[in-house]
């Protein structure tokens, strides 16, 4: 059949290659128009080829960046665990997670895992003695680590060997320095004790003791020790010894200033160790003085009985001394202190009984002055020191009355008992009774003084328990178990409502201050965080009551003065009057000297300073002091010395009146001085003489013994003070 298109032509090629240059046909045939054809082809496949790899190298980078980034967001996310303290996710987490995020994540728990156990293998191996072998525990914390699941997979495991066999070797490496440490301190306390037995015998202050000594430094037992070594051992046991008093230091001076045996200088010349002996040395023989001393002293001993009881009471002659210093042979120096001492000690027995002679009169002038009605002459720490000493005595002699007598006296002057206070401050369930009823006793005498002896939390309390008896008819037992315990207190926020409510009502209630004084700003204000405060403590009070406990309270810390209310600071509440007093005449002066207007003399008021409670300065109405005319100072006193004063100033006042009145009934006669007076200028002359009418019109006015007139309170005080200073009070 004949052809007419001879690329149509069926080809089969021979070889394999797909551009051979000539293949071999089973036909003849033209190949110019096959080979045109097969080019085009060729070159077509070839670009489609490179596209096709270019494609599978562009994913595959993409594939290795990404493994790249999730590995390190593992490493990263296992990190910050770490740092935060988290354990390692489960292998069930993970599963979810790519190759490449668990590779980053294991690699670093795994780096984790080394450190921790190296660090464990440290303190495992620390406790082992020397010579111990570390490879089981080695072993067994190896064998446990590898379990691990970071370590389960071959990559990683091969990847970490390196670390692995670092940490390891640090580990061997730390032992052996630790090891070899513990051998030398081993072989060093050793060669310590045998220096100090052999000095302490006397052995190595001879040349065949010192030989031996260094001999044994090439023996196994001290084979980590050299010659410098032992010379540091055995002049550490010579200072031991020396400065302890153990052997003489004199005679190791000597031994240490020269070589002895085979030593080739002496031990004292050695760089640095001249200075430390001679320290020593000095040291050892105060030591050895004092023994001495010490050993003397108890061939006394058994007279030091009757010494002290003698030199106690200042009955300690200097004869019976210098007789009892001959007896035990004591000279010199020795002697010196000797008599020297048991002449002080009598002269301190005598110091000491005449002190307790000097306090015996003290407390007794202390009572005198508070059954005199003179406790404002005594200082604080004073009162608070006989009511110390009057109750312990009290207590001591059991008389019930005594005590109760204790009570009144220094609760009316204000002081507290610290005894009772610390009694008080220890209410139990056990004692809460019998405190109750010593409180209700107090407050008897003095509610305002017994307040000062309860903490916030007692207060409440005990006013609580008082409520559950007295208003809902419990009985003791019954209000100890339905008062408030620690699970029912209330909170802060909640408290200050519930006190913030009910104050209104309650000042309403109750328009003034239980004195009658008005209630400032400030005043209400401290009673209300007071009252917040012991809600807080006792939230099963009531709030009314919370209140009416804390006005009490602030109340107490209060002092009135001239009709306003201010902090009590040193004042007593006894010294009120005297106070006014003070502040009235000061206003009074104040006005003459022009000082203030008379419009602001009923306001001038006085109060604690506030860096210095005890003493008060004159306030002007707006709060701020009065300043000294001439100095520009603020005007201040000391309460408890003007109120002692102003006492002291009315009853000499009173004396004085007397003295007057006296006086013109002596002058004029008892039945003359009580007629009255009258002249009016029309009625005719009176009974009286003019100068029988004058002398009538100033018969009590106060003169003093020489018929002077009587002072002003602002003149008794400074000549007042000036008697102080005089006495050195």
């Amino acid at each position: 059949m004949a052809r007419f298109k001879k690329q149509e032509i069926t080809r089969r090629t021979v070889t394999a290659q797909r551009n051979s240059d000539a293949p071999n046909l089973r036909v003849q045939a033209d190949l110019d128009s096959s080979r045109g054809y097969s080019a085009m082809g060729s070159v077509a496949a070839d670009v489609f080829s490179r596209l096709g790899a270019a494609a599978s190298r562009l994913q595959t980078d993409r594939a290795v960046r990404k493994d790249a980034e999730d590995q390190t967001q593992g490493q990263t996310d296992r990190t910050v665990e770490s740092l935060g303290g988290t354990a390692a996710q489960p292998a069930e987490t993970l599963a979810d997670k790519t190759a490449g995020y668990r590779r980053g994540y294991y690699l670093t728990e795994a780096a984790n895992r080394i450190h921790t156990t190296k660090l464990e293998l440290a303190k495992a191996t620390a406790g082992l003695r020397p010579g111990e072998d570390i490879a089981p525990i080695m072993q067994e914390r190896m064998a446990e680590m590898l379990k691990s699941p970071e370590f389960q997979d071959a990559a990683i495991l091969k990847e970490m060997q390196p670390a692995i066999q670092k940490m390891q070797e640090g580990v061997v490496e730390f032992r052996q320095k630790t090891e070899l440490a513990e051998i030398f301190d081993s072989q060093a306390e050793n060669l310590r004790q045998i220096a100090r037995d052999g000095v302490q015998d006397g052995s190595l202050l001879t040349a065949e003791g010192v030989n031996n000594f260094r001999a044994a430094l090439n023996t196994e037992a001290f084979a980590y020790l050299d010659d410098d070594d032992a010379d540091d051992i055995l002049s550490g046991a010579y200072i031991d010894l020396i400065e302890t008093g153990q052997i003489d230091p004199e005679n190791a001076k000597a031994a240490l200033q020269k070589p002895i045996g085979s030593a080739k200088a002496a031990l004292w010349d050695r760089t640095g160790w001249g200075e430390k002996f001679e320290t020593a040395v000095s040291a050892g023989s105060t030591v050895r003085a004092r023994k001495f001393e010490e050993a003397q002293a108890e061939m006394l001993s058994g007279m030091e009985y009757q010494l002290q009881g003698r030199a106690s009471k200042g009955q300690l002659a200097i004869g019976d001394i210098n007789a009892l210093a001959d007896k035990v042979g004591m000279h010199g120096k020795d002697r010196l202190s000797f008599v020297r001492r048991w002449i002080d000690q009598n002269d301190a027995g005598l110091k000491h009984m005449q002190s307790e002679a000097n306090r015996a009169k003290e407390h007794n002038q202390v009572i005198a002055a508070i059954n005199a009605g003179n406790a404002l002459s005594l200082t604080d720490s004073q009162l608070n020191k006989s009511a110390e000493k009057e109750w312990a005595a009290a207590v001591t002699g059991g008389d019930r009355k005594v005590q109760q007598a204790v009570i009144e006296r220094y609760t009316r002057a204000g002081i507290v008992i610290p005894q009772l206070k610390d009694m008080l401050g220890r209410t139990t369930a056990r004692n809460l009774t019998a405190n109750y009823n010593l409180y209700s006793e107090l407050v008897k005498i003095d509610p305002v003084a017994a307040d000062r002896y309860l903490s916030e939390s007692n207060a409440t309390l005990f006013a609580q328990h008082h409520d559950n008896v007295t208003k809902f008819g419990m009985t003791p037992e019954e209000s100890i178990q339905a008062l408030p315990t620690g699970a029912t207190k209330g909170r802060r926020v909640d408290v200050a409502r519930e006190i913030g409510q009910a104050t209104t009502q309650f000042y309403k209630d109750r328009p003034t201050l239980p004195n009658g004084a008005e209630r400032t700003r400030g005043v209400k204000a401290q009673i209300e965080q007071q009252a917040i405060r012991l809600a807080l403590a006792n939230p099963n009070a009531s709030p009314e009551d919370n209140l009416a406990v804390a006005e009490r309270r602030v109340l107490g810390g209060l002092i009135e003065v001239n009709g306003r209310m201010v902090p009590r600071g040193g004042a007593r509440p006894s010294a009120q009057p005297g106070i006014d007093a003070f502040v009235r005449d000061g206003a009074d002066d104040l006005v003459k000297t022009g000082v203030i207007s008379q419009e602001l003399k009923a306001g001038v008021y006085a109060a604690p300073l506030p860096n210095q409670p005890n003493r008060f300065a004159l306030m002007l109405p707006s709060g701020y002091p009065v300043a000294h005319p001439k100095t520009g100072r603020p005007i201040t006193f000391d309460p408890l010395e003007v109120a002692q004063a102003r006492a002291e100033y009315d009853s000499e006042r009173k004396e004085a009146e007397v003295r007057a009145s006296a006086k013109f009934k002596q002058q004029f006669g008892a039945e003359r001085a009580g007629l009255t007076p009258w002249y009016d200028g029309k009625r005719g002359p009176s009974l009286m003489t003019t100068e029988e009418v004058e002398a009538f019109n100033n018969r009590t006015k106060p003169i003093t013994e020489d018929g002077k007139d009587f002072p002003s309170f602002m003149d008794f005080l400074q000549e007042h003070r000036t008697k102080r200073k005089s006495k050195g009070q």
